[in-house]
């Protein structure tokens, strides 16, 4: 645990800038169903790594799954550096959504009901 410990501010460091960077770049490159580029204000993040429309949906996937990755052992660290009843909640709290966001880059939005599953686990 002590590792963990150690490297918990790297890992959330670490995985916010690689999410990040998969949501840049995917969103540089996107190019919707009707020849559209990618707006927040007409398309579902998601979109960004639906496969055979956006061209860069393995980037968005894979950075997905790699956040979620690296946010479990962050907020498993941060619990325990916290080290009371509320921090180990929320900190399982956390590894729900690290793990529910790496489902979202498994499933993605062109395998609609496991991606659904697990995007809504991932905003409730």
């Amino acid at each position: 645990m002590g590792l963990i410990l150690v490297n918990c501010p790297l890992f959330g460091l670490a995985g916010s800038i690689v999410v990040c960077l998969c949501i840049v770049v995917s969103a540089a490159v996107y190019t919707g169903k009707r020849g559209e580029r990618y707006s927040p204000w007409n398309h579902f993040i998601s979109e960004l790594g639906e496969q055979g429309v956006s061209k860069a949906a393995a980037v968005f996937n894979i950075g997905l799954m790699l956040g979620g990755m690296l946010f479990v052992p962050f907020v498993i660290g941060l619990a325990f550096t916290i080290n009371n009843t509320w921090a180990y909640m929320a900190g399982l709290m956390g590894v729900w959504a690290g793990v529910s966001v790496l489902l979202v880059g498994v499933f993605p939005m062109s395998n609609l009901t496991p991606h659904m599953r697990a995007a809504m686990s991932y905003f409730r």
